[in-house]
């Protein structure tokens, strides 16, 4: 079983009673209008001179809006999309001392696009470069090259005091996998007419699902168009497109948790010829994949991106599941979670026994589920949820049948005030089997397919936490595992998969204390306060340890799996995006159950965001 280190940095947020939010739709998009050192106007627009689009001083006539927006990009309308302000690659990789201001796709992770406007025009991520003109055309220097250019601030007041939505929520990102030959493991990157293993750069509109390529030359995009048809499969490429608009022949969902694959809005497959064809992108059904493509080496579906997607995806699952950092300007700190904090928890102090046994009670008895995820399952993720956030806090714990996911009410389903509190993630729970459970080696079994859905699926609801997955221990391997757990760091914290006879699965919290092993009882409708306090008593022996875990012989465990906390899921977007109104449901419950939507932003406080607070990994 892989090691489990529990000491890490936990991000809380200080909530008030009110949450002050002010939300980014005041937009000015207009011309923007600026002096030459000469006090001659003009107005700054795109400018195609040869393979590159240039900014450029042009007749005011001749321009079309811009928008300067909530994360700081210049923004400028051209062939019906945005395009921002932005270095060249020589200029920031220090290759040139002096460059033209060239435009690109707006995207958030990249640093040259952040500009600051005072008098002159600044970049945020680099402050030895001046922005100037020369002959025209927009000047980015590190040797005053150029002449000056400043905003004419008497006509753009309202522009530059305006807070607007971003233009999109779009990252430049290479797509990669691994391609095997024989023992050899290689990296391929993806691009526009196949795979080599030179990086290449796609941009990724998280809001809309388009992967497109950009053509400089034309200032134009091409997006890869899923067109299977009525088939199986087919081989698939890039479209003339245009980057912003919704179309669902181009929408695309990267699939984050655990296999990354990248599914169209049908449920298809995409996936990478490794053949004669090798790097042509083809798109299959789950079915055919699994029946032609599932026992092959050469193809297994899985894709690798930039870290700047993952902490997009593991945004929007915070705030999906109002479990965001914080809402409006409210202010992020840090607490450190002591190692040993979790080996001091006593299941058995009046106020956790009693919330947890009503979260035990909450339950019908009827099997009720979401997808993959029944009763046992929610009921364990709420108590992690409560170890996590409200112990560290609070050891104490004050009296509710408030939960954080659902309340508690005797002989009655959690999932009716779930599915009520969190839509978001109870429609995820009901596509986690087919979502992330697909059978990767042929002939693999349901419960194996099933436990690699349900970790994917605990980085969906727990998105604050990173999540380990040990191996898969049958009947007579079960003992072993349970004399692991004595051995983990204390303050540990899992869940255990029991695979039960007759096909059927429970979940339960398992914790590492200072006083033995805890097993915490789950969908129990009618337990006793009594028997409910020996199940919770901490074990000190692998016999006493089995017995809390199979509930005193009411379950035969034929085999067990753990997931284990490895630590805080660090998330640096999370620190400047949040949405209207994401003021939640209580302490630790910001978001508003929903993704991204730039016509959702909030501003940061009464102006606009700056990225430059968040550390972002570029891709080059």
């Amino acid at each position: 079983m892989k090691k489990i280190f529990i000491l890490f940095t936990l991000s809380l947020t200080l909530f008030a009673q009110s949450v002050a939010q002010n939300r980014a739709n005041k937009i000015q998009d207009a011309r923007l209008f600026v002096k030459a050192w000469d006090g001659n106007v003009f107005c700054l627009g795109p400018k195609i001179i040869g393979d590159r689009t240039l900014l450029a001083m042009l007749p005011c006539k001749d321009v079309r809006t811009s928008r300067y927006d909530l994360y700081k990009r210049l923004a400028f309308r051209f062939n019906d999309n945005w395009l921002c302000a932005s270095l060249s690659d020589d200029m920031k990789r220090n290759r040139k001392t002096s460059d033209y201001v060239e435009l690109k796709p707006c995207i958030l992770n990249d640093d040259s696009q952040w500009f600051n406007i005072k008098d002159e025009f600044s970049l945020s991520a680099y402050p030895k470069i001046k922005i100037t003109e020369k002959n025209f055309l927009v000047v980015a220097t590190n040797n005053n090259f150029g002449n000056k250019l400043n905003i004419f601030k008497e006509v753009m007041k309202e522009w530059l005091e305006a807070t607007p939505p971003p233009v999109n929520y779009a990252l430049k990102t290479p797509i990669y996998f691994l391609n095997q030959t024989g023992n050899k493991v290689e990296r391929f990157y993806l691009n526009k007419n196949g795979a080599s293993k030179t990086p290449f750069n796609f941009y990724y509109d998280t809001f809309t699902g388009k992967i497109a390529v950009y053509n400089p030359k034309s200032a134009s995009f091409e997006c890869l168009e899923s067109n299977l048809n009525n088939k199986d499969f087919t081989f698939i490429g890039f479209k003339k497109c245009n980057f912003e608009d919704r179309e669902s022949k181009f929408a695309w969902n990267f699939n984050l948790f655990e296999n990354s694959f990248i599914v169209d809005g049908k449920n298809n497959l995409l996936d990478v010829a490794r053949g004669g064809d090798f790097g042509k992108l083809f798109i299959v059904t789950k079915k055919y994949y699994k029946e032609n493509l599932a026992a092959s080496k050469q193809s297994n579906g899985q894709f690798f991106f930039d870290s700047s997607v993952y902490q997009i995806r593991n945004y929007n699952a915070k705030n999906a599941t109002f479990s965001a950092n914080k809402c409006g300007n409210e202010r992020i700190f840090k607490r450190d979670i002591r190692s040993d904090a979790l080996a001091n928890f006593n299941p058995l102090l009046a106020n956790w026994k009693d919330r947890l046994l009503r979260i035990a009670r909450s339950t019908d008895s009827s099997g009720d589920s979401s997808g993959l995820c029944g009763i046992c399952m929610l009921q364990t993720y709420e108590i992690i949820s409560l170890l996590t956030h409200a112990y560290v806090e609070n050891p104490d714990l004050e009296s509710s049948n408030i939960g954080l996911l659902f309340d508690y009410a005797d002989h009655t389903s959690p999932f009716i005030s779930f599915q009520r509190h969190n839509p978001a993630s109870y429609n995820s729970m009901q596509e986690a089997l087919g979502l992330w459970g697909g059978e990767l080696v042929f002939g693999e079994s349901l419960y194996s397919r099933g436990v690699r859905a349900m970790w994917a699926l605990t980085s969906g609801v727990l998105p604050w936490l990173e999540w380990s997955l040990s191996s898969i221990s049958e009947e007579g391997e079960i003992d072993n595992q349970l004399r692991r757990l004595f051995s983990a760091p204390l303050g540990s914290l899992f869940i255990g998969l029991l695979n039960l006879e007759n096909g059927r699965a429970h979940a339960v919290p398992i914790i590492a204390t200072n006083a033995g092993i805890v097993v915490i009882p789950t969908n129990a409708e009618n337990i006793t306060e009594e028997e409910f306090s020996s199940l919770i008593t901490p074990s000190t022996s692998v016999y006493n340890l089995r017995a809390s875990l199979n509930a005193h012989a009411r379950y035969n465990i034929t085999g067990l799996t753990l997931i284990g906390l490895v630590g805080s899921r660090e998330n640096e977007l999370g620190g400047v995006l949040n949405q209207f109104d994401c003021t939640g449901d209580g302490n630790h419950r910001r978001g508003n159950g929903n993704f991204l939507n730039p016509n959702n932003a909030n501003a940061c406080g009464f102006g606009r965001c700056d990225l430059m607070e968040v550390d972002f990994t570029f891709s080059s």
